[in-house]
């Protein structure tokens, strides 16, 4: 027995498990899905163990060498079949033929495919590669080469050329090939923008603001295409900095593109107090006086250059909302440059909150739940912003025990906010009496007449109610035990028993009847 390895694996291809199971009993569907297979090839005795490998079939960005659709002539011959007869890149096909010899590659239009699986002498099974286009399905071989009669057409988009290849921001470009109906984006070297016309062969589009040299692809609603040269760009770019916002006096880091030779750099409106251009990817610049915010601009003699989110400035409190409101509940601040604050500080509290950077002028964040009413602080890069007003916290019931009682049970409220009551509801009673232990947690007598209901605690500040139901309960009667007969003296002097009635309370204690028992 002589085993030979059939199949070619390129990157993107993973080694699967064998499986057992005759080749000969599996359905078009499950040799598919096949993984290692033993089949019989010129006699019983001769078995070729063939190791699959399957390539990961999903749509990724990858570039593909375009050849152009081929328009092909069906004959008769039906030398080459292969199943499905379309298809986008990562679909799987299979394929059939008189002879597999000494096969060496698979192509797709002269594509080649990222690998390949000889199932056995007359099938084969792999996938569409990237850039495919349509035409015919070539098995590369030594000896026994052949070509469909037949095309296979593809979905995918794949890019034929660009032009020009090189530009500033703002150059229209011209992108051509094939199945490009129904493009969404081009990317620049990962940068989004939207094309100003598409059809099924030409794409055209405006190089974005902050582009840099790089491939570009074309996405449609089947998968995306990825040139194999790349576009130059010769304006310059920022495409980060760094801290993102702070005070007068903070230096910035700035990377990008062509920034060598920046004869200046601005702050919204206001120069760079001073700026250096450390590598035409790289510039340094300090923060002037009086920056409330904006964009940073770098201008070089190929060209300005605005970064595309804005500098934060010290941040500012205008407003929030809601006014009043409880421990646990989200509070949204308004404001400017927001998009620089680090921390937010609740009075009373030294909890470490998150929050949410809504846009540069708005924030939310949930209240800490140890919060008392004060004035807010946001921390912003290099310095601190506080509320003009104060935030009401109002107090919070988030426990109590027990959960049922009659009038007079005293009931212990735990919460938040509950140092300073001034009044304390069943269901709308008031209770008999309360008494505040500590900022979490009082004390209520159940009044007589509550219903069942929610406990309310009042403060000077507001109200807080309990999110579940205290449940009221009838005094019950004294338990008394039933009459029985025993036997005492009837004197305290008399030697002579007498049996009379008595109504046992408890067990300690009974009420002696009148009337004796005994009959007369």
């Amino acid at each position: 027995m002589r085993s030979a390895r059939a199949s070619r694996s390129r990157a993107g291809a993973k080694r699967l498990r064998p499986h057992r199971k005759p080749w000969s009993s599996l359905s078009r569907s499950q040799r598919r899905r096949f993984r290692t297979v033993a089949a019989g090839v010129a006699s019983a005795a001769t078995l070729i163990t063939l190791t699959v490998v399957v390539v990961v079939s999903a749509v990724s960005e990858r570039a593909g060498t375009f050849v152009s659709p081929t328009t092909c002539t069906n004959t008769t011959a039906n030398n080459l079949k292969f199943d499905p007869a379309t298809g986008a890149e990562g679909t799987s096909v299979y394929i059939t033929a008189a002879n597999f010899a000494d096969v060496t590659d698979v192509t797709f239009n002269g594509t080649p495919v990222n690998s390949f699986n000889v199932i056995s002498a007359t099938e084969i099974t792999t996938a569409v590669p990237a850039g495919a286009t349509n035409g015919p399905i070539a098995i590369v071989s030594g000896t026994t080469p052949v070509t469909s009669d037949t095309c296979f057409t593809t979905t995918s988009p794949a890019i034929a050329s660009f032009g020009p290849v090189s530009g500033a921001a703002g150059t229209t470009l011209t992108i051509t090939g094939a199945n490009l109906a129904g493009a969404t984006a081009v990317k620049f070297n990962g940068l989004p923008t939207t094309p100003t016309s598409v059809t099924p062969t030409a794409v055209t589009v405006t190089v974005p603001p902050n582009a840099v040299t790089g491939l570009i692809s074309v996405t449609t609603p089947v998968s995306t295409g990825v040139t194999t040269a790349t576009f130059t760009v010769s304006s310059p770019a920022i495409t980060t900095f760094e801290p993102t916002g702070g005070r007068a006096g903070t230096v910035v880091t700035l990377t990008g593109a062509n920034l060598a030779g920046a004869t200046a750099v601005r702050f919204g409106a206001v120069p760079a107090s001073s700026f250096s251009v450390l590598s035409a990817t790289q510039v340094t610049a300090t923060v002037p006086t009086g920056v409330t915010g904006g964009p940073i601009t770098i201008t070089t003699p190929s060209g300005a250059a605005t970064a595309s989110a804005d500098f934060a400035g010290d941040p500012t409190i205008i407003s929030f909302a809601p006014t009043s409101v409880a421990p646990g509940a989200s509070l949204t601040i308004t404001g400017t440059n927001l998009n620089s604050v680090t921390a937010i500080g609740f009075a009373g509290s030294a909890a470490v909150v998150t929050f949410t950077v809504i846009s540069s002028t708005q924030i939310t964040v949930t209240v800490p739940a140890d919060a008392t009413s004060g004035t807010l602080v946001l921390q912003g890069t290099g310095t601190t912003a506080t509320s003009v007003s104060p935030l009401t916290i109002l107090p919070s019931v988030t426990s109590f025990w027990p959960l049922t009682g009659p009038a007079g049970t005293v009931v212990t409220v735990t919460g938040y906010n509950l140092d300073t009551p001034t009044a304390v509801t069943f269901n709308g009673v008031p209770a008999s009496q309360f008494l505040s232990v500590s900022p979490t947690e009082l004390t209520a007598t159940v009044p007589a007449g509550a219903t069942n209901g929610t406990i309310r605690v009042g403060t000077a500040s507001g109200f807080g109610d309990s999110a579940s139901t205290f449940g009221t309960a009838a005094t019950p009667p004294p338990v008394i035990a039933p009459i029985r007969p025993i036997t005492v003296p009837s004197k305290p002097d008399s030697t002579t028993p007498t049996t009379t009635s008595c109504v046992f309370v408890d067990a300690d204690l009974c009420l002696v009847g009148p009337t004796p028992l005994d009959p007369p």
